[in-house]
């Protein structure tokens, strides 16, 4: 998904997601919840899926690719009546809007200056015209699926990637969502 270091990357304040070499899952791997609750409280650093991605999939990877992930600094958008985002260190992660779109689409991802889009998807051309290069499938049938980007301006819901490759907001406990996560190699 990413090759390229560009200068911001060196920025402490800005997230290593979208820095360096970057591998994504191509397709959805399995769906679950983000929460169990209906909240998006304490964004991706507080969710159930965060988790689940740094413990259920990580530990299911074959031992030569976990020697090879590196621990990444992940900055993600906070929840309604927050001001700061959250910054956490993780082996897998979820996409943000902006790694994925290369823009705040929806207007409510508050951590869009901290990252940059993928070079897979700036190469693929998508922007706010072209969404087809997101869509992703799960069990050969087009699915939505999960970013870690929480919905700014509400207390519920983190941004998706809909099956026709549109932005989303849903419900953090919506278990019919997909999960696709990255990491990087070093």
């Amino acid at each position: 998904a990413n090759k390229e270091t560009p200068e911001e990357c060196s920025n402490p304040e800005f997230s290593e997601t979208a820095c360096g070499f970057v591998v994504e899952f191509v397709d959805i791997i399995v769906k679950h919840k983000m929460n169990t609750g209906i909240s998006n409280a304490g964004g991706w650093q507080d969710s159930e899926m965060r988790e689940y991605v740094n413990n259920e999939i990580y530990n299911s990877l074959p031992q030569e690719l976990k020697d090879g992930i590196i621990s990444t600094t992940v900055i993600s958008g906070h929840e309604s009546g927050k001001d700061a985002n959250y910054t956490t260190t993780d082996n897998l992660y979820l996409l943000s809007t902006k790694e994925v779109w290369g823009a705040n689409v929806g207007g409510y991802d508050s951590a869009t200056k901290e990252t940059r889009q993928l070079d897979y998807y700036e190469k693929k051309g998508v922007n706010s015209l072209n969404y087809l290069k997101t869509i992703k499938n799960f069990e050969e049938s087009a699915t939505a699926w999960w970013l870690r980007s929480a919905v700014s301006n509400y207390t519920i819901s983190f941004y998706t990637v809909t099956r026709n490759g549109d932005w989303y907001g849903r419900e953090s406990n919506n278990n019919d969502i997909g999960v696709s996560p990255a990491f990087r190699i070093g």
